[in-house]
């Protein structure tokens, strides 16, 4: 495994597609950590963490072996974009956050406006609105609808 820790990303990639999975391994434990950290930090939760990273993998298998990564020496940001889009699905598909409604009907959430956003910042914000609904949704029923 040490000579492949002197490859380069392409270079594992190349060997990992003509048939030596420890090559992928390798590209594997060397990013392993910065991955999960950023999906870790994203997410706040170890499991969901876990899952996202897994999938994160199982997508870039898929892609590597469909011949469809573009190779631009551009390894790590191309997987962090992954994960990204894998974190952003797992929230969108979550529907157990409750929609938090004023007296006029309107989803307190979709009335706020955010301009000029960049991507970390609407990141955070989705984040912090996340949690907001999760502690919302501990509260009495009567105190839920102000």
């Amino acid at each position: 495994m040490s000579i492949l820790n002197k490859k380069t990303d392409q270079e594992l990639i190349h060997i990992y597609l003509d048939g030596k999975e420890t090559a992928l391994a390798a590209l594997l434990e060397r990013y392993k950590s910065k991955i999960y950290t950023s999906i870790y930090m994203k997410v706040k939760d170890e499991y969901l963490a876990e899952d996202i990273f897994q999938e994160t993998f199982i997508k870039v298998i898929n892609t590597l072996k469909g011949g469809k990564y573009n190779d631009e020496g551009k390894f790590l940001p191309w997987v962090m974009r992954i994960a990204h889009n894998m974190i952003i699905d797992h929230f969108r598909k979550e529907k157990r956050a409750p929609s938090i409604v004023n007296t006029e009907g309107f989803d307190i959430f979709d009335v706020l406006d955010f301009s000029d956003e960049n991507v970390e910042s609407k990141m955070l914000r989705e984040q912090r609105d996340i949690d907001l609904k999760r502690m919302i949704q501990k509260l009495p029923d009567d105190q839920k609808r102000y």
